[in-house]
């Protein structure tokens, strides 16, 4: 058995792997907020308000979008994602500078367990062995002698740094570092890592350690949902590769494996009640079953290749549903996953490191094969950085197997080869540090590689009318929808890069191919209300406004608009109506005060009602509530009320809607209405007695 040369400095492997990622990344810190980061920044009150912040461990991750009354299948349960952009928020401000800090000091951190964890593997399996003398060897051995006839291998600290220094400054994942909202990855992928160290502590078994790796778990959960694999991965451990491996110990250790189950059930329980379900939603993805496992397994090639040749980097990868076993990139997965069988069966009982780390690999992969919205960027170089673990590994034992009886030359040029690798990934991680500086940087970046990639279109599009380059944004979202015309807020967002350019036509048109796509949009139904008033079909204005609210009661903005339109047409009593719902919504609102100071400086009974158009809007609501169409009536109803607040017709017929809806109370207040506006009319009389009967009778079941 060859001697060993000493391993370095523990302190010196610190600094040259925080060296090595501060070279890399560190240019990160004067980059910005980007993608996902960004909206979470400027649109979640949750993370721009601390205040609210302990909202994100009861609600989804992006359950502050649900402002339209439409209820969406949220499958993200990640508290720990934005929280600490809150908290960074809360001390610095809209600063993105310490979220890439953080992200630096989980990824070294990340990187000094993989360090342990690899020592710790290749010492539990035979390295760094005293030699043997022979029970022969009956004569002493001179030292010095013993020192030049034995070759002298290197320390597993050695390679186990060297790999852990390669793995911080892979560049195939690097967007897990460069990525504020990664902190996802990062942070479960620290919990993991830690409670795997925990387990091979000698201090495992004591009641602190348990509690610490319950705590970490529950943690890692709240970071991503890949935190997981924890327990999956310690069992391999203990199965696979531990010096006492097998299922006794399995068993021996199952009250280690029993601290798991409370953070569990926190966790899912937590989830449940902020997503409505464990995976809500998941029925809905357009695959079946057999398509979402040819889909999986075809996703293998793409990681290989990312991995082996990190160095065509992209954000946003266009994913292409396979829907059979004759194509390419199922046969590249399915022959991927046959070598890892092979290799994990060769290696099972001679080299069992190796078959324990392409468990690993294949283990940490596996929940990102799921498909969950085929329509986004379902390849993600980000889903490497735990697998990479496994990697490093299985190259690790490699190396130190092949490293016991070095020549010099073998050893000169394994030196050569590692030290001109790391300058090649070092390059590439500082030029892919840059591509990430921004926005407009990034997307750009991405629209060179990816075909279509509609989503990064749009935000490009939406960054463009942000800083006023109306013609760039029109240019990128026609080529979108030249590509998709069906996607998704695309026309809506051309009707806001024309409105701000100032073509109102081109602007009208987007909006109402965005209305038939999204009839649910309030946004949509509000900058069509505008564009109507503006053109002088204020009938029409009014209709999109009252939409717009149906959508979004709480729509602030299209109540002012219709408070405007009352008070231009005389329907002072609409227009205090609107302006007082304005001001329930938001209090202080110096136009609607305004408003609200002009209608009481107004003589009493000042006013201009319109009259005769009435009858004939309610004839076609009547027509819409033959046809089944009820939304459609209350809205035309609504605007008949609006432009003839002096009649009771209008009022009248919503009653009779609402009731035929099932809307009661909201039937008795309306016809009450109409009964102020005709107080002799019998029918409304009679009507408004039945109406009241009917709602205290559903009370009282």
């Amino acid at each position: 058995m060859p001697m060993t040369k000493p391993g370095p400095s523990r302190v010196l492997v610190v600094l040259v792997l925080a060296a090595l990622i501060t070279i890399a990344y560190g240019g990160s810190v004067r980059n910005e907020f980007v993608f996902d980061d960004a909206i979470f920044m400027q649109h979640d009150p949750r993370v721009r308000s601390l205040d609210q912040g302990l909202r994100l461990f009861v609600e989804p991750l992006w359950g502050f979008g649900d402002e339209d009354g439409r209820w969406r299948a949220h499958q993200y349960y990640r508290p720990l994602q934005t929280f600490p952009l809150a908290l960074s928020r809360a001390a610095f401000g809209d600063a993105a500078w310490p979220s890439h800090v953080f992200n630096l000091l989980l990824h070294l951190l990340n990187s000094l367990m993989v360090l342990a964890i690899v020592v710790r593997v290749l010492r539990d399996n035979g390295s760094a062995c005293v030699p043997r003398l022979s029970d022969s060897s009956l004569e002493p051995l001179n030292p010095r002698t013993l020192d030049s006839s034995i070759p002298r291998s290197l320390d597993p600290y050695w390679i186990a740094a060297l790999a852990a220094a390669l793995f911080a400054i892979h560049p195939g994942y690097s967007e897990a570092v460069l990525w504020i909202s990664n902190i996802a990855g990062l942070g479960a992928t620290v919990c993991t890592l830690a409670i795997f160290l925990l387990h091979l502590s000698p201090r495992a078994p004591r009641w602190y350690t348990q509690l610490g790796t319950a705590v970490l778990f529950l943690l890692g959960l709240w970071f991503k949902e890949s935190g997981i694999l924890a327990p999956a991965l310690i069992g391999l451990y203990d199965l696979l590769v531990a010096p006492d491996r097998g299922w006794r110990r399995l068993w021996r250790h199952r009250w280690r494996y029993a601290v798991f189950g409370p953070p569990f059930a926190v966790y899912s329980a937590l989830r449940v009640y902020a997503l409505g379900g464990a995976l809500p939603g998941f029925e809905t993805v357009p695959l079946t079953r057999w398509e979402l496992i040819l889909n999986a397994v075809a996703l293998l090639p793409q990681y290989v290749a990312t991995f082996a040749w990190p160095f065509d980097l992209n954000m946003y990868h266009d994913f292409n549903a396979i829907h059979d076993v004759w194509s390419r990139p199922f046969a590249g997965g399915l022959a991927i996953l046959a070598s890892g069988a092979l290799l994990f069966a060769l290696t099972l009982r001679s080299h069992p490191p190796v078959a324990f780390a392409v468990a690993w690999v294949f283990t940490a992969a596996a929940p990102h094969l799921l498909i969950r919205w085929p329509q986004l960027n379902v390849f993600a170089e980000r889903y490497l950085y735990l697998p990479a673990v496994g990697v490093f590994l299985a190259l690790a034992y490699v190396a130190e197997r092949v490293g016991r009886r070095p020549s010099q030359r073998s050893s000169r040029m394994a030196a050569i080869v590692t030290v001109a690798l790391s300058a090649v990934f070092l390059v590439t991680d500082i030029a892919r540090t840059r591509d990430w500086r921004d926005e407009v940087s990034l997307y750009s970046k991405t629209l060179t590689q990816s075909a279509r990639a509609e989503l990064i279109r749009t935000n490009l599009a939406i960054k463009f009318l942000d800083l006023g380059r109306y013609d760039d944004g029109i240019a990128l979202l026609k080529d979108l929808l030249a590509i998709n015309p069906d996607w998704r807020d695309a026309w809506h967002n051309l009707g806001l890069l024309y409105l701000a350019k100032g073509e109102p036509d081109e602007a009208l048109a987007a909006f109402e191919r965005a209305r038939e796509q999204d009839p649910l949009k309030a946004s949509t139904w509000l900058n069509l209300g505008y564009l109507y008033d503006r053109a002088g079909r204020r009938e029409e204005a009014v209709e999109a406004y009252f939409r717009a609210v149906r959508v979004k009661p709480g729509d602030a903005e299209a109540w002012h608009n219709l408070a405007v339109v009352a008070f231009q047409l005389g329907q002072y009593r609409n227009a205090r109506i609107a302006a007082e719902k304005e001001l329930a919504i938001a209090p202080d609102d110096a136009q609607a005060h305004a408003l609200v100071r002009q209608l009481n400086g107004l003589p009493r009974g000042s006013g201009r009602p319109e009259s005769g158009d009435a009858s004939r809007r309610c004839q076609a609501a009547k027509q819409a509530v033959d046809e089944g169409r009820y939304a459609d009536a209350i809205i035309a109803l609504q605007a008949a009320a609006w432009f003839d607040e002096a009649s009771p017709l209008p009022h009248h017929y919503l009653a009779n809607v609402y009731y035929l809806t099932g809307r009661l109370p909201e039937a008795v207040v309306q016809q009450r209405e109409a009964l102020a506006r005709a107080p002799r009319n019998e029918l409304y009389r009679s009507n408004l007695a039945a109406l009241e009967r009917a709602l205290a009778a559903s009370a009282e079941r």
